[in-house]
């Protein structure tokens, strides 16, 4: 077995561009050593993506208990969950072994996880506050989450689908930087309903309402249930009505 140094050049150097800023300088950190341990184990990289799973599923359990105690437990585990998720590419990595079922079952785990924490969240509220509005704002801010990158998604499908038809390379749409002030506020509002920044604005409503209970957490419901639709539904706009993707297409083949 290579040291953990070593590890580190194998498993994480490869991803290192791709990973994002919480990816790189906090699951990183400590993924490695856990990545040493299931390779120890001799487990797989699918193995591992169902224990994540596991673990995610979890978080939303304690989420939905409805305890202060309980959903700080949840957070533990949900910032755990993140850092397995790192750990199933690393062993992947290191084992050289990847395939397209591997990747479409961490995939599928991300579409399960993101949108039922809100769920979890909103059930737990209900049951402290007696307040069927904390069960409107989780399910709205849930599917919104998921919405998000369903449509992203499909959008990445049809490209390549129809790349693949016109047998010519898939090349991503160059992203052009704007001066505009409402594109810029809309690329910010996106990037704060994504993963991990979701995770951590959640944390850090948990650790405020250790000392204002259940404020931030109701506020934090509260911005995903109306910033989190506005994404989704501005996103499907141009991409349906605006008809951007066949733009990006049109412009890549230039």
């Amino acid at each position: 077995m290579h040291a953990i140094k070593e590890l580190r050049k194998i498993c994480q150097e490869p991803r290192k561009k791709a990973d994002t800023y919480h990816g790189r300088y906090f699951a990183r950190i400590f993924s490695i050593y856990i990545t040493y341990l299931f390779l120890m184990l001799g487990l797989s990289a699918n193995a591992v993506t169902f224990i994540s799973l596991i673990i995610g599923l979890l978080a939303v359990i304690f989420f939905s208990l409805g305890t202060g105690y309980f959903i700080i437990w949840g957070i533990i585990l949900l910032q755990f969950w993140y850092i397995l998720d790192h750990v199933d590419g690393e062993i992947a990595r290191y084992n050289k072994i990847t395939s397209l079922a591997g990747e479409y079952f961490d995939r599928i785990s991300h579409y399960i996880i993101h949108p039922i924490v809100f769920f979890g969240l909103g059930i737990g509220l209900y049951k402290i506050q007696k307040a069927q509005f904390y069960l409107i704002l989780g399910s709205i801010s849930g599917l919104s989450i998921l919405l998000i990158r369903v449509i992203t998604d499909l959008r990445d499908m049809v490209l390549l689908s129809e790349y693949r038809s016109l047998r010519v390379a898939y090349q991503k749409f160059p992203v052009k930087k704007s001066n505009n002030f409402l594109k810029k506020i809309f690329i910010l509002i996106h990037g704060l309903c994504t993963y991990p920044t979701v995770m951590n604005i959640i944390t850090l409503a948990v650790i405020v309402d250790l000392f204002i209970p259940y404020k931030a957490i109701t506020f934090v419901l509260l911005f995903y249930s109306v910033f989190a639709s506005i994404v989704w539904i501005s996103r499907l706009m141009l991409f349906v009505n605006f008809r951007y993707i066949d733009t990006e297409l049109a412009t890549t083949q230039k």
